[in-house]
């Protein structure tokens, strides 16, 4: 049985109307039966509360694949971190987990209209960061943001920033098709 662990922030934990549900980690299990899926992930965390919390919540439980997915509270003009601080805690999470058990997700795309903090050139520009820090280290990448402008029907809740079902559907549809992968690889 391998242990997979969702690490990530409010949207990884499944966040919905001020409150987290289990419904993307329970879609995820459904598709690994046999497998332990575990969600490390805390809304409102960054990159930075990542580091502070990857030994106790992800290391300490020996996971065979890491899903990380950490960006939106990063890009954030208010609570941010600067793009040289994500690419540096992204390879330092990336040297901690061990690049063959990684999988990272992108940023997602954000109504800037209701999230002025969140505009799309730092969402453009951290995607970016996590594009090519994935390149470097060789993990697997999922560009959520361009799977996001593929769809027709909207992914988001009324506030612009977590997902609704349809959004929950697609994010754990590319998690699943590459944790796949990843597991098929290990």
């Amino acid at each position: 049985m391998a242990e997979i662990i969702l690490f990530g922030d409010s949207i990884l934990a499944g966040f919905n109307h001020g409150w987290t549900y289990p419904v993307i980690t329970k879609t995820i299990q459904q598709a690994f039966p046999n497998d332990h899926v575990f969600n490390a992930s805390v809304p409102g965390d960054t990159t930075k509360d990542a580091l502070d919390r990857v030994t106790a919540h992800v290391l300490s439980r020996k996971p065979a694949a890491v899903v990380l997915f950490f960006g939106a509270n990063d890009l954030s003009q208010i609570l941010g971190i600067s793009p040289q601080a994500y690419r540096q805690n992204l390879t330092e999470l990336i040297r901690k987990i061990g690049a063959n058990k990684l999988i990272m997700i992108g940023p997602p795309m954000i109504d800037e209209r209701l999230n002025p903090d969140r505009p799309i050139h730092r969402i453009t520009e951290y995607n970016q960061i996590v594009n090519d820090v994935s390149k470097e280290a060789h993990v697997d990448f999922i560009n959520l943001s361009a799977a996001m402008q593929a769809q027709v029907k909207p992914l988001h809740q009324d506030d612009g920033l977590h997902f609704n079902s349809a959004g929950n559907q697609l994010l754990c549809s590319l998690i699943t098709e590459h944790l796949r992968q990843r597991l098929m690889k290990n």
